[in-house]
């Protein structure tokens, strides 16, 4: 079987039309979601939701009409599918008794909240997991786009080719996106694009809202520069020995512009981390960098590789002494008093370790944090968290300890499969791992401080970097030349005597092969279809609700004396909001104020 996965992710395997479907697409999604702010926005939401429907929808149409080898299998689909049912279970209500066995806090807690009102008794018969499904709902839309792209990048890219352009899309993506950062930090007035104003930032960090979440970007743009750019060197120098006259004849000639290229894209990036002045992301890339640079000069065959980190960290310091390195200098300073800097996400966290053993078992629902965690926020800080700052806490919050342990157990076979890689140097595309495993240990870091991976623009990055390693490491134990192998299951069928028996077995699975995935192409279409759906109503919410927004403004600049005419339009345009968004609490109180 080790020899069958083997050959058939060689380049033998011939590709389809919906490969290339499916990659244009991939490559669409990729440079859409960082321009449209990290994807924050329920109109953007919905067009990643689009766009991952339709590649998944390639991808099965591929194995239906296309005739090649089936899907890959890895262990990570079981966590990952653990932890969506997880999530689907939040969302079904339950009897009130059975809640009250398998989450007695939920029960408690809701029949405290909801007894004293009017019809509490039919109304408490069952209930739910979730705290707030509306948001537990939006929250697994988002989810089964990243787990679509996780699944569809594992089985279309295992040929180095299309891996290589994969990755040269994402470090081109991530190299406009950091020359837009640094044009609007010279040039710019303050706000994104010149014309998006926001509380939240002054154009620092490119598209980006939020500069935390703009460091887990760039980190893993930087990632996949890096992982194409040790790529190439292994290719460009696999006949010969690493010395310094080979080196710097192979840099000067003309086939090294596509390096420069990939070093300038990284230099440029790690600029932009610290010129956006967010900590947490100076910090990732910095133990990152560190741990990455030692690791490849720990390599025998990757010694002479180590100026790569030199050459980024010049061109890094140059931008950034050109910018301003007294801004950067003074962010850092601050991390001198850690107990200022972190004190109140310290505090976030202890009260939500309260929270956890309230409901330690399935949690209090995803995306329910922002509703949840007041009832225990001990902190003097007026402002609401609509995160818990540390990814795993809120994860824990969230899908309790059962949704963290599936997260636990799918990090440990990515991790594993990183290793696995980091031992096998023979094919030069297995040199990737050192700038996948680099972008991926900047997030894990990072997420302990920041909730980046919330953002589809992130999230789906990882979820390709995943992918990617275990796709890299079932070419373990090829032999350096590459190109050569034959599929050996064609072979073995073409010299095997087959029985008449098996002949009839083979004849029914190849009937019932081609039903079962029409069955799944139909259920997944209909789980896209409700998915979209229901991205789409939340769009057209937020657009009715913007238009609510813009009014109640012109009605407090004049301390709310208005006329009946624009009291409707107010009103007219919050209960259009909830009606496409019948669950929606803030949609729902509002609309109570203002009438």
């Amino acid at each position: 079987m080790k020899q069958y996965r083997a050959s058939l992710d060689n380049t033998d395997v011939p590709s389809s039309r919906f490969d290339t479907v499916v990659e244009w697409l991939l490559m669409g999604l990729l440079a859409f979601m960082p321009l449209a702010f990290g994807v924050v926005h329920a109109w953007s939401e919905e067009v990643v939701i689009a766009l991952s429907g339709a590649i998944v929808v390639c991808f099965l149409l591929k194995l239906i009409f296309h005739h090649g080898p089936g899907p890959t299998w890895t262990w990570a689909y079981v966590p990952l599918g653990f932890f969506l049912l997880i999530v689907i279970f939040q969302l079904v209500p339950l009897p009130a008794f059975l809640v009250n066995i398998i989450s007695p806090g939920t029960a408690a807690l809701k029949t405290q909240l909801l007894g004293d009102l009017p019809g509490a008794d039919t109304a408490l018969k069952s209930m739910t997991l979730s705290f707030y499904p509306n948001a537990t709902r939006g929250n697994l839309r988002l989810i089964l786009s990243v787990a679509a792209v996780f699944i569809v990048v594992l089985n279309v890219f295992h040929h180095p080719a299309r891996i290589k352009r994969l990755l040269m899309a994402i470090a081109l993506i991530g190299g406009i996106i950091a020359v837009l950062a640094l044009a609007q930090n010279l040039f710019g007035n303050g706000k994104i694009y010149w014309f998006v104003s926001s509380s939240h930032c002054k154009g620092y960090s490119g598209p980006f809202v939020n500069h935390n979440n703009y460091g887990q970007f760039m980190n893993l743009s930087i990632g996949a520069a890096l992982a194409l750019l040790m790529v190439k060197l292994h290719e460009g120098f696999i006949s010969s020995k690493i010395t310094s006259p080979v080196v710097f004849e192979h840099l000067t000639s003309s086939s090294a512009k596509s390096l420069w290229l990939l070093v300038a894209v990284m230099g440029l990036g790690a600029a932009t981390i610290f010129v956006s002045l967010t900590r947490g992301g100076m910090v990732s890339m910095l133990i990152s960098i560190t741990f990455t640079t030692l690791l490849i000069t720990s390599r025998q065959s990757l010694k002479g590789h180590g100026w790569i980190m030199v050459v980024m960290a010049l061109v890094a310091l140059i931008c950034i002494l050109y910018i301003g390195f007294d801004g950067v200098y003074d962010r850092m300073v601050t991390l001198r008093d850690f107990d200022k800097v972190e004190g109140g996400r310290l505090q976030i966290l202890k009260d939500i370790a309260i929270a956890w053993t309230k409901f330690p078992i399935l949690g209090t629902g995803l995306g329910t944090h922002a509703v949840v965690y007041p009832m225990f926020d001990r902190s003097t800080n007026t402002a609401l968290a609509a995160h818990a700052e540390n990814e795993y806490a809120q994860a824990a919050e969230e899908t309790g300890l059962l949704g963290l342990v599936s997260l636990i157990i799918f990090g440990i076979i990515i991790g594993s499969n990183y290793i696995r890689n980091i031992r096998n140097t023979n094919l030069p595309i297995c040199s990737a791992v050192y700038g996948l495993g680099f972008g991926l240990l900047a997030i894990l870091i990072h997420s302990l401080s920041d909730f980046g991976q919330h953002l589809p623009a992130n999230a789906i990055l990882c979820a390709i970097f995943c992918a990617l390693l275990l796709a890299l490491a079932r070419w373990h134990g090829l032999p350096a030349r590459e190109n050569t192998a034959k599929p050996v299951l064609s072979v073995a069928r073409a010299s095997s005597p087959w029985k008449h028996g098996q002949d009839g077995r083979a004849t029914g699975m190849a009937v019932l092969l081609p039903c079962l995935r029409v069955i799944v192409l139909l259920g997944v279409f209909a789980i896209w279809l409700w998915a979209f759906t229901g991205a789409n109503n939340a769009r057209i919410a937020e657009a009715h609700w913007e238009e609510v927004l813009t009014q109640e403004k012109r009605l407090k600049d004049r301390d709310w004396k208005g006329t009946n005419a624009e009291y409707a339009f107010l009103i007219s345009h919050a209960t259009a909001a909830l009606e496409y968004q019948p669950d929606n609490i803030i949609y729902r109180h509002w609309l109570n104020v203002y009438r």
